[in-house]
């Protein structure tokens, strides 16, 4: 399926995708669509009763950037719907809830790793309390960076440790600067 076709179909169901207030059965219609297009791509959706939100989203692949960005340039014109590529950055002011026990990651700090075969590579060991007890903590913080991040600059971090706070805090960097780290660490090493 071209660009072009599914927008045409989209086209066709914008007003009833965009009316339905039943946000997983708009997701799951959005997401037939998307899959015949590319089966490698999901969305996220808003639920605004002005115009909703559709994030074209690769899942973190960046072999299928390209592929979202070439969707969304050739969408048309849409009365209800506003169309991104890839998840935006949206800043680490939030919190997530793992078992009853929320993390919040503007209150969350990272030391930076170092790779010894790649000293390119981005990984970080973010300091979170009650880590070692808290089932998928990093994986969790994996998405809490790609949602703080947004989904482009957030694959640029290769590993994600996740371990309990020791000692002072104060010589490490605070998770809200992380944006700010990759790219100075970009930078320094002349990466894209």
């Amino acid at each position: 399926m071209t660009p072009s076709a599914f927008w045409q179909l989209f086209a066709a169901e914008e007003k009833q995708l965009f009316q339905d207030s039943d946000t997983s059965r708009v997701l799951d219609r959005i997401s037939c669509l998307l899959a015949r297009y590319n089966p490698g791509l999901s969305a996220e959706i808003s639920d605004d009763e002005v115009c909703r939100e559709l994030i074209v989203t690769a899942d973190g692949d960046p072999r299928l950037f390209r592929v979202v960005e070439d969707l969304i340039e050739a969408a048309p014109h849409l009365m209800y719907w506003r169309v991104i590529a890839l998840k935006p950055p949206r800043g680490f002011d939030f919190s997530l809830d793992f078992d009853g026990v929320s993390i919040v990651p503007s209150e969350l700090f990272f030391d930076p790793l170092k790779s010894g075969s790649d000293p390119t590579a981005i990984g970080i060991r973010v300091f979170a309390p009650g880590a070692s007890r808290l089932p998928g903590i990093r994986e969790g913080m994996r998405q809490a960076v790609e949602i703080g991040l947004g989904e482009r600059l957030a694959t640029a971090i290769k590993r994600i440790e996740v371990a309990e706070p020791a000692g002072d805090m104060a010589k490490y960097l605070p998770l809200t600067e992380l944006t700010a780290y990759v790219a100075w660490h970009r930078s320094h090493h002349k990466l894209q």
